[in-house]
């Protein structure tokens, strides 16, 4: 494989390119999931291209795109030859560096869905520290992924320190 960046400014570019050889490939036909087998192998080629900003004040702008490649014969996979997915993501401190928020979206390749992620964490100490999680999976019915789908989750934490 291999990788590049390239900054400009308040910008990162970055790319990747790889090859998988032999590698287990998921179908997405339900009834070729379980295989006595196992998963069919393929060649894939797997690449990312994204854009970082960082020109505000305590905050980073992210965005990617990420395409697999799969080569032969794919016609009994159930899946799209080129399975392009895209991520964004915002990251933002604040309050000397106290306080920090997260918040990720992923579209899935094929259609499959998509993944949200929420984020607040609250440095109130050096003890302590205080957090919300909130994290929603979207997916269709007719989606691999579908058993993930109320999966939903929203989650209030508070962990201490014994250490200083």
């Amino acid at each position: 494989g291999m990788a590049a960046n390239r900054v400009e400014g308040s910008w990162l570019l970055f790319g990747e390119l790889g090859m998988h050889r032999n590698t287990p490939v998921m179908p997405l036909e339900s009834e070729d999931f379980i295989r006595a087998e196992g998963w069919q192998e393929r060649n894939r080629v797997l690449g990312v291209l994204g854009v970082e900003y960082n020109g505000f004040s305590n905050t980073l702008l992210s965005f990617e795109v990420d395409n697999i490649y799969t080569r032969g014969d794919i016609s009994n996979l159930g899946i799209e030859r080129h399975q392009t997915s895209f991520g964004t993501r915002m990251y933002w401190t604040g309050w000397n560096e106290r306080v920090q928020f997260l918040s990720v979206f992923n579209k899935l390749a094929n259609d499959q869905g998509y993944l949200t992620r929420l984020s607040v964490d609250y440095d109130w100490s050096d003890n302590w520290k205080f957090g919300l999680l909130w994290v929603d999976y979207s997916a269709d019915r007719k989606s691999f992924y579908s058993a993930f789908r109320n999966n939903d989750m929203l989650q209030l934490n508070a962990r201490f320190s014994f250490q200083n």
